[in-house]
């Protein structure tokens, strides 16, 4: 590895150690550093046998601050890491390890009766239904847990 290569996997190495990353993040650092793409390869190879790119890490630790922090729901999570490059095991394994289901459905409640609460009072029972139900799927909560939700909430 020459000074500079050694430089630069310094520096990406330190970018990795401030916050969990993806494979796809670092490429995107990477080239946005102007790396020659023969490099970059490398330098994932070596971040990944370091242990600085881990997939079920990431995705476990995403899954977790994304569900307790914002309240998403797994369409969204699953969407969102699909689009990061992680493979659908390391997804799989994330939501039911960091999900709890009764945490999960609670989530849910909570946020549907606190939509309700802000809703206009004067709009008729059905747009408030159609609007809080396309909040929840916005949040990515799955269709059969809003319509539970909401034949609850709307008798």
């Amino acid at each position: 590895m020459t000074p500079e290569q050694k430089r630069l996997y310094l520096k990406i190495q330190s970018y990795c150690a401030r916050a969990e990353r993806c494979e796809q993040e670092v490429r995107e650092k990477l080239t946005l550093w102007g790396t020659q793409p023969a490099y970059i390869a490398g330098f994932i190879e070596l971040l990944c046998a370091d242990g600085f790119i881990d997939h079920a890490r990431y995705a476990r630790l995403f899954t977790s601050d994304k569900f307790r922090l914002q309240k998403w729901g797994k369409l969204k999570i699953t969407h969102h890491l699909k689009s990061k490059g992680i493979a659908k095991t390391h997804i799989e394994a994330a939501l039911l390890t960091e999900i709890d289901p009764f945490e999960y459905e609670q989530a849910l409640q909570q946020m549907a009766q606190k939509k309700l609460a802000v809703l206009n009072e004067t709009l008729p029972a059905l747009a408030k239904r159609q609007k809080l139900q396309q909040y929840l799927f916005q949040k990515g909560y799955e269709p059969a847990l809003v319509q539970k939700q909401l034949n609850y909430l709307f008798p």
